[in-house]
């Protein structure tokens, strides 16, 4: 098969885990991973743990990719040679979409310090997870801290050093849908106190290396 679809059954407590069976009895290219539930950071890095490609890539269990997702991505990383590459997404509230980024630029290649410097300033390519296309040779720097939330802020700069640079199209290929139920996004919690943390980590290892962002 041209790619593998691994399902990280994270100990859910509905039908889930019974219909990432059924889907992967019905298709060879899915695989299915049963195990405790340890949250999104541990599901993150079992899927990593296990990933047999020579690329991956995440997509967040209520989020949609549009079907030329993977050979987008596949190409800017041949194209412009460089091991992450990364789309624009569409913020879907309800029956409202909206591109996060303009959707009318051109592709273009990012530094590891353009991307980091873009990131304190939140503009693109954005720090999520998703969205992006890995090389296996990034694995190393992809570990998420296990119990925490924002884990993608905490995780992205030590992924884009090691990546050097990054390759982006304004295309939004991933529709990231917005629940008001989520960690991130329903009411307080202080467990939301957690990105000051992440964003601390992510803005310690920008100023380690590049000193002058500070």
């Amino acid at each position: 098969p041209c790619f593998e679809l691994l399902l990280v059954d994270d100990g859910s407590a509905d039908k889930s885990a019974a219909m990432c069976d059924a889907w992967a009895a019905e298709d060879g290219r899915v695989r299915v991973i049963h195990q405790k539930n340890m949250g999104l950071s541990g599901a993150r890095n079992t899927g990593v743990a296990e990933a047999t490609g020579e690329y991956l890539t995440f997509i967040d269990a209520d989020d949609i990719v549009m079907p030329t997702y993977l050979e987008t991505l596949l190409r800017l990383c041949r194209q412009y040679h460089v091991p992450l590459a990364a789309c624009n997404h569409t913020i879907v509230r309800g029956s409202h979409r909206q591109a996060r980024f303009a959707a009318d630029g051109a592709e273009m290649v990012l530094s590891a310090k353009e991307a980091l410097e873009n990131a304190l300033y939140q503009r693109l390519p954005d720090v999520s997870c998703w969205g992006k296309l890995y090389h296996r040779d990034l694995i190393g720097a992809m570990v998420y801290p296990v119990g925490k939330i924002y884990e993608d802020t905490h995780s992205f700069a030590p992924v884009m050093l090691k990546a050097g640079s990054i390759a982006f199209t304004p295309q939004p290929l991933y529709d990231y849908i917005m629940r008001g139920d989520s960690l991130s996004h329903g009411s307080f919690s202080p467990v939301r106190y957690q990105y000051i943390e992440a964003v601390d980590h992510m803005t310690g290892v920008i100023e380690n290396a590049y000193p002058e962002l500070k």
